[in-house]
This record gives structure tokens, C-alpha cells and sequence, in this order.
């Protein structure tokens, strides 16, 4: 590997250290200075191609759907763009949310298109679930993999209805969310 994994946690350390916008274009990770500062983002491992921060979950172990109040999700760039300045899920498939990070993580890798993994926070344990079951005639089942997932976008549940829902619940701030986990091309010199 061409850095050590001392030497990627000290770019970091850095761009934690910034005061001001004008040290950002000159730092080691100029692009994401500030969402590594916003979020709280800490080191788990590099690659020469990438670059995997976390921050804490709510959900890392399994947790069933019906009790889970923390869902999420591995968003593409452009996802997470959409999610960041319009407060709403954009997804252009399936676009699954699952109850526990783990899960997700198991999608995150260097040959996937997701560069976030999002939290999504609900109001209480199983309160997602229960907002689905209610309209399980109309939208379906939950899927049993992953300890219950939903799609969101237009080829999931509801054809893009759950999706629509889920959208008005962040409009309202019922649900709101968090980046807990990056990855960043390693681009370090």
C-alpha cells in the first residue's frame, strides 16, 4: 500500500483541525473536509483505491424490522447529493433501506457504486415498520432478507409509493438522517 494507515489517520487529523473555508482547497482531502468534520467521520481502513471512515451507528448488530427505529442505506454520489440539499430519497431502482448497518456494509465495497451509508432515524422503535404494515395491501410484504428491508424507489415497494411516504416523513422531519459511514478515493500524495 502506498500510505500507511498513520499516515491517512494524520490527512484526517488535519482537515479536523481547519478553521476556517480558505485551508480547505490546500488540505489532503479537499473535497471532503467538511463532511469529515460535519459527521464526525474517524478512520476504519484504506486501500490504494480507497479510502472507509465511520462514524457511530445505533444499529451495527441485526435487529428485526418490527423493532427497529434506525434504517440504512449505501447511496451513490448523486443519491446523496439529492438527500443532502433537498431533504428527500432519490433512487433510480429497487432502492432498499435495511434495519441494521452491518447489512449494508456488506454492499460497501470497492466494486460498489455507494460512497455513504446513510442512518435514517425514526420517531421510535418500529415505527417505519408499522407505517409499512399499514399499507401492506397496497405495497406488499417486507422482504425477509437482511432482517426486513423496503424499497423505496420505483421498481420497490408500492411501485414508489413507500418511497413517496418516506418523503413526506423527511419533508415533516419525522425521520431525519446521518452519514455513518464514506468511502473517498484515495487520493493522498
Amino acid at each position: 500500500m502506498r500510505h500507511t494507515p498513520e499516515q491517512v489517520k494524520a490527512a484526517l487529523q488535519k482537515c479536523r483541525a481547519f478553521t476556517n473555508r480558505d485551508q480547505i482547497p490546500t488540505g489532503p482531502l479537499p473535497s471532503y473536509t467538511y463532511l469529515v468534520k460535519l459527521y464526525h467521520l474517524e478512520y476504519r481502513h484504506h486501500n490504494d483505491e480507497w479510502i472507509y471512515l465511520e462514524a457511530h451507528a445505533n444499529q451495527d448488530a441485526y435487529k428485526p424490522a418490527a423493532e427497529s427505529q434506525y434504517w440504512y442505506r449505501s447511496m451513490t454520489e448523486k443519491e446523496f447529493d439529492r438527500l443532502k440539499w433537498n431533504n428527500r430519497f432519490h433512487g433510480n431502482s429497487y432502492g432498499g433501506i435495511a434495519p441494521y448497518r452491518a447489512y449494508v456494509r456488506g454492499y460497501f465495497t470497492n466494486d460498489s457504486d455507494g460512497c455513504y451509508i446513510v442512518e435514517f432515524k425514526t420517531p421510535s422503535a418500529g415505527f417505519l415498520y408499522q407505517e409499512f404494515v399499514k399499507r401492506k395491501a397496497e405495497w406488499g410484504d417486507v422482504k425477509s432478507e437482511g432482517g426486513g428491508t423496503y424499497g423505496l424507489g420505483p421498481t420497490g415497494h408500492g411501485a414508489g409509493s413507500a418511497g413517496a411516504e418516506f418523503n413526506r416523513l423527511l419533508a415533516l422531519r419525522t425521520i431525519t438522517w446521518e452519514v455513518v459511514d464514506m468511502k473517498i478515493s484515495n487520493r493522498l500524495a
